[in-house]
């Protein structure tokens, strides 16, 4: 059988299966047939990799065994609070999601631009962000930024914390206003942040900016872009609610979100864990810079999980 065969085969099964995932299952039978079908379908992505079919069609497999999973096990109290089956279920979950590349581009896009702007005219800062601030960055970073004690660390962390939460939130909760409101976040902190940056690294204090900033970017950055991916997939259920009450949608998908929130959550907790102990430390640029590339390189391959483990979903 060729590959053009097989997916001419299977289609219809996997359509069928779509179908059922945006109805109502109202009795057993329905439930088992969905429960026939995701087993049908788990063995068709292990054979989608025999067949080599193309990137794109593995991604739709991958997401809709990914939305199955959910819809079957999502009333179970062991799967509520079984994090291990969250977390390797997300980066499937992730793997070519629109929102999720919305996010992504609806953020580092004008943080690129802005950046490179703001590196090559002052001026650009200025208007962005204003001169009072960029004085106050200035004088900030005229030192290389230095933690007196571990109380000093644990009470910067909490101020991190709150600040990169709200941050993360604002990008998130916005996504009621139809998804506005998030598009709005992730633009706006894409342009105030990268403002920012390109300033701070085309001036004289640059080294101290930089060694700062290094080892909690990752982390940091990649926890917003998720937050506010979150925020656009809970607006979107809004304006299409599938037949369903915009109430009834927009609960749907905000418990559906829920581990991709969580893991944001997570990624941004631990960015302002390493911007209070570890950025202002006395650690040799080396190690920061280390600490850059190990969160960076473990966040590349986990979000790369589902091309390095193929036919790797479910974990139960």
């Amino acid at each position: 059988m060729s590959s053009i065969q097989f997916v001419a085969e299977r289609r219809k099964r996997w359509e069928k299966l779509e179908t059922r995932l945006e109805g109502h299952l109202e009795n057993a039978d329905q439930w088992l047939e969905l429960s026939q079908l995701y087993r049908g379908l788990c063995t068709d992505i292990s054979l989608a990799y025999s067949y080599r079919l193309p990137e794109p069609s593995i991604q739709y497999l991958n997401q809709l065994a990914a939305r199955t999973h959910a819809v079957l096990y999502k009333d179970s109290f062991l799967y509520r609070w079984d994090f291990k089956a969250w977390f390797f279920r997300l980066p499937y979950m992730m793997m070519g999601n629109r929102y999720v590349r919305m996010g992504f581009g609806l953020f580092w896009i004008p943080f690129l631009i802005s950046c490179a702007l703001a590196y090559a005219n002052n001026q650009f800062a200025e208007h962005i962000v204003g001169a009072e601030m960029l004085a106050q960055f200035n004088e900030m970073y005229s030192e290389k930024a230095v933690r007196a004690s571990a109380a000093e660390g644990a009470g910067a962390a909490s101020f991190y914390i709150f600040h990169n939460v709200s941050i993360g939130l604002q990008c998130f909760g916005w996504g009621v206003l139809f998804g506005i409101g998030s598009i709005y976040a992730l633009i706006f902190n894409g342009i105030l942040l990268g403002t920012v940056f390109g300033y701070m690294l085309s001036g004289e204090y640059a080294p101290n900016f930089g060694e700062f900033v290094l080892a909690h970017g990752p982390f940091e950055l990649t926890g917003i872009c998720l937050a506010g991916a979150c925020g656009l997939k809970v607006g979107y259920a809004l304006v299409d609610t599938r037949g369903m009450t915009r109430l009834k949608s927009l609960r749907k998908e905000a418990l559906d979100t829920l581990p991709m929130i969580a893991f944001a959550s997570l990624l941004i907790f631990l960015a302002a864990f390493i911007e209070g102990f570890v950025s202002p430390s006395n650690l040799p640029l080396a190690v920061k810079v280390a600490i850059m590339a190990l969160t960076a390189f473990a966040l590349l391959v986990y979000f790369n999980l589902p091309r390095l483990r193929p036919g790797g979903v479910p974990w139960n």
